[in-house]
């Protein structure tokens, strides 16, 4: 009797198992959320509870508001223990139309209007804006990709009109001004740079369009939706004449750049060359400095070696007579006894 009715029970489970997860990805009686999904449960028109599937990600959903909140907590619903669905009986899931952009791998760009019955808590959204003019007039195209995050699912899903049409339009909307305010060269230079979120940057603007101005409310406050992050994909130039002559320019600079950097080079070799020739002109005026100074001690250790003060007075007497340079007798060494031999009108040696 007991194996009978385990196995009429386990029969039964499994059929209302495979029946209710039927109904619920029809929306009819039951409702499962697929992961990371929020879908709003409509009765008499009106949301009456909004239903995620957030387990994992740190958060959880007001079921009344849709409010987003910190930390995880526990649904207590017998349906959803048992057969992992939402019992939502003869209501209603919540429709709404979102717009689709879809890029090909050869670049072309498509956009459709779907139905959607449920909403992401985080999803990416690619952007294509087109004929954007640059501080110089010139066409620019760019692609990237929006992160969003729901902040508040009842802001989002109460909204009339086309939610991701809306965020969408805001931010096509900055990133015109922003390339109004930049040249082609910063712009296309934004495919390289590693500081997209630097002050004043392409990444910082959109995420600004998140909070609220005087006048101006943001992305949270008005569609309860948060940029998180934009990865730009590709800046083009679409005007073909202008990107010619940007080439040009290019190569008329780096032409330039060289130049200058022979210039630069020529400059440095010629400071070289006269540091250079600096250096030898002192090294050889201290030479003659140096040479002068031993001339000196030289003809200090001959007077010294004439004897002491005889020696001394003899060279007084040498001078006298007209000078070391015009002296033409002998000179005799000696000590106490040195003597000077000149010529006389005689033509004889005279001893002094």
């Amino acid at each position: 009797m007991i194996p009978s009715l385990a196995v009429f029970l386990v029969t039964v489970y499994l059929i209302l198992r495979v029946k209710t997860v039927d109904w619920a990805a029809q929306n009819r009686f039951f409702i499962s959320p697929a992961f990371g999904r929020i879908k709003a449960r409509v009765r008499a028109g009106r949301i009456v509870q909004y239903v995620a599937n957030l387990k994992g990600l740190g958060v959880h959903i007001d079921e009344e508001t849709g409010k987003i909140g910190d930390g995880e907590r526990v649904v207590w619903s017998f349906w959803w223990w048992i057969f992992g669905v939402r019992f939502i009986g003869l209501d209603s899931v919540h429709e709404y139309d979102i717009e689709v952009t879809e890029v090909s791998k050869d670049g072309q760009v498509t956009t459709k209007t779907v139905r959607a019955h449920s909403l992401h808590y985080s999803g990416s959204y690619p952007m294509v804006v087109t004929k954007a003019e640059s501080f110089e007039g010139a066409k620019i195209g760019l692609r990237f990709r929006l992160t969003l995050r729901t902040r508040h699912a009842g802001e989002c899903l109460k909204f009339k009109s086309n939610w991701i049409s809306v965020a969408r339009s805001a931010v096509k909307s900055a990133t015109r001004d922003f390339v109004g305010k930049h040249k082609v060269r910063q712009l296309l230079a934004m495919q390289n740079e590693l500081h997209l979120e630097d002050e004043g940057g392409f990444v910082e603007l959109i995420k600004s369009l998140n909070t609220s101005e005087v006048g101006n409310p943001g992305l949270i406050e008005t569609l309860g939706q948060e940029i998180i992050s934009v990865n730009l994909e590709s800046v083009d130039i679409e005007d073909e004449s202008v990107a010619k002559s940007l080439i040009e320019q290019e190569v008329a600079i780096e032409h330039g750049k060289g130049e200058i950097a022979l210039a630069r080079k020529e400059a440095e070799k010629t400071v070289i060359e006269a540091n250079a020739a600096l250096a030898k002109s002192l090294k050889e005026i201290q030479a003659e400095k140096a040479r002068g100074l031993a001339k000196n001690d030289v003809l200090r250790d001959q007077a010294e070696a004439l004897g002491g003060p005889d020696g001394l007075v003899a060279i007084r007497k040498w001078e006298a007579i007209g000078g070391l340079k015009e002296l033409k007798g002998t000179l005799v060494l000696g000590g106490k006894d040195t003597s000077i031999i000149v010529p006389t009108s005689r033509q004889e040696g005279e001893k002094i």
